[in-house]
């Protein structure tokens, strides 16, 4: 529109009569003058609204290569750690701010993965991320749960149960998230619970495993050595 009316002005100073004022001698160079103004305004505005959809569409388009990235980072990660890992980059690359991934020890949350390197320390930001835990539900930060907190703790849940809590702090916690960021972050929390149930499932399955060999092996030894003691004891 600025452009619009600056052209508007350079024509009628520059072409029409008067020359260099902005005084209309014709009517008809007025009129001529009007649906100059219009149209230009109108591709103008056309322009503005074509550019911001392009711009639009990059950013979704990034967005979607982002998210097709981690998807292959989770589908390639063997552990748990690999897991934790893969997530709290991905959340730190994709909203700024700080990241950590909170895993079950025991009775315990314990900080598996964070980005930049950190650990919460606050007892009271702790026991936001064991709320969530245990119901999982979003607590902290802007949340109806300990609103005032600097991180906001969210569960990654699985049909099975609560596997994870990833805790995030924004850049900047005056300014809420916006609905692009928010959609960015449940996907990232709801693929990350996939992924780590699958890592914490293979790892209980190789335990398993293990135990099952250490069973075998021990009734194996046990059969050898009454086989071994069966045979002096029919001599004596």
């Amino acid at each position: 529109v600025a452009a619009a009316l600056l052209s508007f002005l350079a024509y009628n100073f520059f072409f029409i009569e008067p020359l260099h004022t902005f005084s209309i001698a014709r009517p008809h160079e007025f009129l001529a003058l009007v649906i100059f103004l219009i149209v230009a305004s109108l591709t103008g505005s056309w322009t503005g609204r074509i550019r911001a959809q392009a711009r639009s569409a990059l950013s979704q388009t990034r967005a979607i290569e982002a998210q097709a990235a981690f998807s292959r980072q989770l589908s390639a990660a063997s552990s748990a750690e690999d897991v934790a890992w893969a997530m709290v980059t991905q959340v730190h690359g994709l909203m700024g701010g700080k990241a950590i991934l909170l895993l079950v020890e025991g009775t315990e949350l314990r900080s598996c993965a964070a980005w930049p390197p950190e650990e919460i320390a606050d007892p009271v930001e702790m026991t936001a991320a064991r709320w969530a835990f245990e119901r999982g539900e979003t607590a902290g930060w802007r949340t109806a749960t300990l609103p005032n907190l600097r991180w906001r703790f969210h569960p990654l849940a699985t049909p099975r149960h609560v596997v994870a809590v990833l805790g995030y702090e924004p850049p900047d916690r005056d300014q809420p998230l916006s609905v692009a960021d928010e959609a960015k972050l449940a996907a990232a929390v709801e693929q990350a619970a996939v992924a780590l149930d699958r890592a914490l499932l293979v790892r209980e399955a190789v335990k398993a495993a293990a135990m099952q060999e250490n069973e075998n092996i021990r009734d194996a030894l046990l059969a050898s050595l009454g086989h071994d003691l069966r045979t002096p004891l029919a001599a004596i």
